[in-house]
């Protein structure tokens, strides 16, 4: 099976690079790099393995070898049409031998609209893009999941503003693991931004992010809810009522999926960045809400801040960052006030029982540990239902 695994990988990876070779209007960016990781500890280094979208080893001692082709939009012409590719083989030896396609996408582009599919690592959200402790709910600290994408993925200037005003979003459809607890089930997010500053040196931006795991079928209830009609109220995170179908259908099914349909998760980020000529400024906050209580803000006390400086004329410190991450009020400060109301039990969900993870790997901030590692250290983390 792993010799298999081998001869695939370099008959796709050498089938790219034989056809871009082709590709004459394309520059094509190739890389090889290898990694080496060793600890005396039970586990790999906790931050060697966190944020690295799951190519590094929870093991102590491993060899990652990766190998990649790529092409980028030609940012340059500002041509209408435009397109870009990639591959990306990993093989990562930790006592076993694991070959894997980490990244493979296609990109088109028509003027400021982008498709996009396959797996791609992805920068989401506005936390600093090289030191933060990554995104509260998607922080490239999981292995990249196959989605399929359209959007306007770079802010881009609304008509009659003079570019003092920018928009950018996107609406994705993801496929989780097929060995999850519950199978076939899949990811909806989408998001938008709004940015004001244009060519002034301060801008704000405020964004929102929708995330679903919806679908599949469990082995403790069967097929849940999976039909577009019923994605149609996924998107719109609507609560179900008893004149639904699938409620009929299944009326002993427990609550929570007659309350909404999958485990909705969401975010609200704040950023202010300024730039002048000694360094520049960012400020961030990004919100977590899983149900009405969140998105009441009856949990303020939790969430993501950040502040980043980067200096322009200090060689030997380009960049000092200091975040503060809070997770555990839940909204019960609020709900002991009102004497009422349980933890919003940040990703995890009655149903879903893998939780906000994807192949053991928390989606979000790593600093929720991920199972893949707790697993490693001796944790028991063996699911248990809840209802």
């Amino acid at each position: 099976m792993l010799n298999m695994q081998i001869k695939y990988s370099l008959i796709v990876f050498f089938f790219f690079i034989l056809t871009a070779t082709y590709a004459q209007n394309k520059t094509l960016h190739y890389n090889l790099s290898s990694t080496f990781v060793t600890s005396t500890g039970n586990s790999a280094a906790f931050w060697a393995v966190s944020n690295k979208y799951g190519t590094i080893s929870v093991k102590p001692n491993s060899v990652l070898l990766r190998a990649g082709i790529f092409t980028e939009f030609d940012t340059l012409r500002k041509n209408k049409f435009d397109y870009s590719y990639g591959l990306d083989v990993i093989n990562r030896v930790d006592g076993n031998y694991k070959a894997t396609f980490h990244q493979y996408f296609l990109k088109i582009k028509y003027r400021f609209i982008t498709l996009q599919g396959g797996r791609i690592e992805e920068y989401l959200g506005d936390q600093d893009s090289t030191l933060s402790s990554g995104g509260l709910l998607w922080s490239g600290n999981a292995q990249p999941m196959p989605k399929i994408t359209i959007g306007i993925l770079n802010y881009t200037p609304v008509p009659f503003t003079n570019g003092y005003l920018e928009i950018k979003g996107a609406l994705s459809h993801g496929w989780f693991e097929k060995d999850a607890y519950v199978k076939q089930e899949w990811l909806h997010h989408k998001y938008i931004y709004l940015q004001a500053g244009g060519k002034l040196p301060v801008h704000v931006h405020f964004g929102f992010h929708h995330y679903a795991q919806w679908g599949g079928i469990s082995p403790d209830v069967g097929r849940l809810p999976s039909s577009f009609k019923d994605y149609l109220v996924v998107f719109r995170a609507k609560q179900v009522d008893g004149d639904s179908a699938f409620i009929k259908e299944n009326p002993n099914i427990p609550g929570e999926i007659s309350n909404r349909i999958g485990n909705h998760l969401g975010s609200r980020n704040f950023g202010l960045d300024v730039d002048t000529k000694p360094a520049s400024f960012s400020f961030y906050y990004q919100t977590i809400f899983e149900d009405n209580s969140g998105l009441r803000w009856h949990n303020m006390a939790d969430g993501l801040w950040g502040i980043s400086i980067k200096l322009k004329h200090v060689k030997w410190l380009l960049n000092v960052i200091y975040e503060y991450l809070n997770t555990t009020d839940q909204s019960m400060s609020w709900a002991q006030d009102k004497e009422a109301g349980e933890p919003d039990n940040y990703f995890n969900h009655g149903y879903y029982l893998n939780g906000w993870t994807y192949n053991d790997f928390t989606i979000g901030t790593p600093l929720i540990t991920s199972p893949a590692l707790l697993k490693q250290i001796g944790v028991n983390t063996d699911i248990k239902k809840d209802y």
